[in-house]
């Protein structure tokens, strides 16, 4: 539903362009109160891309080729490039016990070049790690898919 989410959002941003209203606050946020980080759940819904600090689930979606992660320890960039999606820590650390790719079947999980351990679900759509990893400051997860349509 692209096309539906970019009439919203362009019609959301027409409303608080500054000329008539406070362009920070949003409504639907909450009248009278600055809600600037709200944006970032259309990040979230374009991308389908989250992070769970308590359960270190990092969620990576195919929604599009390049897009920022920000989580609470660290925050980095993920990449869709073929049959792999790759997190690359930009700042900080990114704790993981568990990623996800709806959309994509998962084959395997790489932690800075070097295969990790994982039990990967019967559907492909999650892979468990067997020991936590943390991902530094650039470092890198890649999640290589099964190839065909997704």
């Amino acid at each position: 539903m692209t096309d539906e989410g970019l009439r919203i959002l362009t019609g959301l941003r027409a409303r608080y362009d500054g000329t008539r209203r406070n362009p920070y606050n949003e409504i639907e946020c909450g009248d009278h109160y600055s809600r600037a980080m709200a944006g970032f759940s259309v990040l979230d819904a374009w991308t389908g891309a989250s992070y769970d600090a308590w359960g270190q689930h990092l969620r990576v979606g195919l929604g599009a080729e390049r897009y920022p992660v920000i989580a609470g320890p660290g925050w980095g960039q993920v990449t869709t490039s073929g049959p792999a999606v790759s997190f690359h820590c930009l700042g900080g650390q990114l704790p993981v016990t568990e990623v996800s790719v709806p959309g994509g079947v998962i084959r395997a999980v790489h932690v800075g070049g070097e295969l990790a351990a994982a039990a990967i679900t019967a559907d492909g759509q999650l892979a468990r790690l067997a020991a936590p990893v943390s991902i530094p400051e650039g470092g890198t997860l890649t999640v290589t898919l099964a190839a065909g349509p997704r």
